[in-house]
């Protein structure tokens, strides 16, 4: 059975979307006490924002046409956050700036 509806998950703008449904669900778990539910969302949330921005960064809309996505060595790795944020010094270097003030 085919479905009637069907969707690239490495689109940017699903990225972006999902990104924004996931801090939605972490913030409702936040909400009600349930706090490892709540970091694992954040961190699913964050993982598609990377994704999203890697894409915009390399004026693609799919997360399969960027150079990272071609130079991974394993699955895995597109789901790690430090990877994804290795491709994304400018984020990295934010980050830095923002803990030291």
């Amino acid at each position: 059975m085919r479905l009637p509806y069907q969707h690239d998950t490495y689109d940017r703008r699903i990225q972006l979307g999902a990104s924004r449904r996931r801090r939605e669900d972490a913030k409702s778990l936040h909400d009600a006490g349930r706090w490892a539910g709540a970091i694992y969302l954040g961190g699913y949330a964050i993982e598609c924002s990377l994704k999203a921005l890697i894409c915009f960064n390399e004026r693609k809309n799919n997360l399969k046409d960027t150079r990272m996505f071609k130079n991974v060595v394993q699955a895995s790795t597109l789901h790690s956050l430090t990877h994804l944020l290795g491709v994304l010094p400018q984020v990295q270097r934010a980050i830095e700036l923002d803990r030291t003030g």
